[in-house]
């Protein structure tokens, strides 16, 4: 069977190695989780190989927002599922550009 990767994308160092340990124990082997801790370094490897099939972002990140790094995920990887979780506040998140 292909790998699939999934990335977490969370400038917390501490958040972010929680959320990759939760879901490397819950998903099957020929699942990749791969940290990353930027929206530029996500964006990179998303035309990587073997494709990825989700995405896991924190919205507020260092160089940009977790809706940047799912809207470069719609254009690289159509077929990518997309995850965004957050603490800030919902009325601050300007999903229109999303639709």
């Amino acid at each position: 069977m292909q790998p699939h990767r999934l990335l977490v994308v969370d400038p917390d160092d501490e958040t972010r190695a929680e959320t990759a340990a939760d879901l490397r124990a819950e998903l099957p082997e020929w699942v990749t989780v791969e940290t990353l801790g930027t929206a530029e370094a996500a964006t990179a490897t998303l035309g990587e190989t073997p494709p990825v099939a989700a995405v896991v972002t924190e919205y507020e990140l260092p160089d940009g927002t977790g809706l940047d790094v799912i809207g470069a995920a719609a254009e690289a990887v159509p077929d990518a599922g997309c995850i965004l979780y957050t603490d800030a506040d919902p009325d601050r998140i300007d999903t229109a550009a999303l639709q």
